[in-house]
């Protein structure tokens, strides 16, 4: 649930750019460092709801408009034909009070939130598989994103590192890829 919690910030400072979010996402980012994972899934899981019930996706009676995954998936041609109507008629407020400004998502920022959401599943799911013991998940480190990205990398006081850890870094370092 961690690794959602810089794509949701964005995604909340972007869909509520006016709004005073700097309260709440302190919160919700507090949930991550006190490692409180059911509560951060449930905070995330009722920010895609509250997308979902603002900007007119999701509407009961019209199944096919949701941020949940399991019923859009923006690959099959029903998720293309429900992108293009919503695109096509004003989203439906969902509450008094909403301006009709703010009442539409971008097909970018929708299509961010499809995607959060997908990830959301996969990681719901993962937090249910460990509920019954031992859960695993690689999660690269900071010398294989600088690789992977191309970026610059600082080794601060590599020198005391073990000597077949700086091998392989050495070896990296002569490599021409890197």
């Amino acid at each position: 649930a961690a690794p959602l919690l810089p794509a949701f910030c964005q995604l909340v400072a972007a869909t509520w750019p006016r709004g005073n979010n700097e309260e709440y996402l302190s919160r919700v980012s507090k949930l991550a460092v006190q490692k409180n994972w059911s509560s951060l899934l449930k905070a995330f899981k009722s920010a895609v709801k509250k997308v979902e019930s603002q900007f007119g996706v999701g509407d009961p009676s019209d199944q096919k408009q949701t941020l949940d995954p399991a019923v859009s998936d923006p690959g099959t041609a029903q998720a293309s034909a429900v992108a293009a109507t919503t695109e096509e008629r004003p989203a439906k407020r969902a509450r008094k009070g909403v301006k009709s400004s703010s009442a539409r998502l971008t097909a970018s920022l929708r299509h961010d939130w499809l995607h959060f959401a997908r990830q959301l599943k996969s990681a719901e799911q993962a937090a249910r598989a460990a509920e019954g013991g031992f859960a695993f998940a690689y999660v690269e480190g900071a010398l294989a994103t600088a690789l992977k990205n191309g970026s610059w990398l600082l080794l601060d006081e590599i020198n005391l590192a073990p000597p077949e850890a700086l091998q392989r870094v050495a070896a990296l370092a002569d490599s021409a890829e890197a």
